[in-house]
């Protein structure tokens, strides 16, 4: 009596669909690892109709493109490319040069839609969870900003009123104080909860206006708020190690790593109750000083900079001083 070759009881078949399964669970986990995929950003915004759009790649302090296109006439446009890392991109159009910024992961089909011609401010992502919490990272700081834009409006405006410095000032600076501690606060919060993600790290670098509203400063300072910059360093670093803004904030944390153990060493040198380091200085009379010099007597030593008004402010009352404890 023959055998019944097809029976499905022949080695030979199940070897090969055994080999089919394995090559197939291989590519898929191959595949789920992220090391790279095609993807995709679609986008839908009704009045940039016709109008150039630009994707870029945030390398470092640069914008690379990546590709362009031109709206359709109901302003949607498609970008496909292949992605080895999750990073920054922005998608901007090129009439108003203003960016909207996506943390995209290998192989994401992100949408991302607005209906207003300031799409920067209110927009909408799907598919990309990253990106959704920078997009609430960009709305939380737009709400801040105009705050603050309020806050220099009423400082300007006021400014040669005759109650300015002493109802006008004191108002405005506590409303600064407000609006900067709600920040801070709201930041940390938003890094403790997303510090494996990139808006986390995005979040690291926002900045706000300094209290004299003419210039810009972090809102987590990497001396004050160091632990959060290591809580997101940590987490990155473990999962996207190869990521550009995570490379990018691994060589700052070892910069700043060494700053701090310096810091710490003449820290170490130089209180209660150790001797100075001698310090060597040219006085206005081209005579050469020493500290040592004055041993054995009170010293004030002050160090400042010319470009800071608060130093500026303490030389007058230093020299005031002065001339009190030496009269002519």
């Amino acid at each position: 009596m023959k055998r019944n070759l097809s029976s499905g009881n022949d080695p030979t078949r199940l070897r090969t669909s055994f080999f089919i399964l394995l090559v197939g669970f291989i590519a898929l986990a191959g595949g789920c690892r992220g090391k790279g995929g095609k993807t995709v950003i679609e986008g839908s915004f009704p009045f940039a109709m016709k109008q150039k759009v630009i994707c870029f790649h945030m390398n470092s302090s640069t914008l690379e493109p990546v590709d362009s296109t031109v709206t359709d006439d109901k302003g949607r446009f498609r970008f496909s490319f292949h992605a080895g890392n999750p990073e920054f991109y922005s998608i901007r159009f090129d009439e108003n040069k203003k960016n909207i910024v996506l943390a995209v992961h290998p192989g994401e089909k992100i949408t991302i839609t607005s209906p207003v011609k300031e799409y920067w401010k209110n927009y909408s992502v799907r598919g990309s969870e990253d990106s959704e919490k920078v997009s609430e990272l960009v709305r939380n700081q737009e709400l801040y900003q105009e705050d603050f834009r309020m806050l220099a409006k009423t400082f300007y405006d006021s400014l040669y009123s005759p109650h300015f410095a002493d109802a006008i000032k004191p108002g405005l600076d506590s409303a600064y104080r407000r609006l900067v501690s709600e920040k801070k606060a709201f930041t940390r919060d938003f890094v403790r909860k997303n510090c494996s993600y990139l808006a986390g790290l995005m979040a690291l670098y926002q900045q706000i206006p300094s209290s004299g509203l003419s210039r810009s400063e972090p809102v987590l300072n990497p001396e004050e708020d160091y632990v959060y910059y290591h809580m997101v360093d940590s987490a990155l670093n473990a999962l996207y190690p190869a990521s550009t803004p995570v490379r990018m904030l691994r060589s700052q944390m070892i910069a700043w790593d060494e700053q701090r153990k310096v810091k710490e060493s003449y820290v170490g040198r130089a209180g209660k109750g150790i001797l100075a380091p001698e310090i060597v200085m040219v006085s206005l009379n081209g005579d050469t000083i020493q500290l040592g010099m004055f041993r054995g007597k009170v010293v004030c030593l002050v160090f400042w900079a010319s470009w800071d008004p608060k130093s500026r402010n303490l030389n007058k009352i230093l020299r005031q001083e002065y001339f009190r404890q030496n009269p002519k």
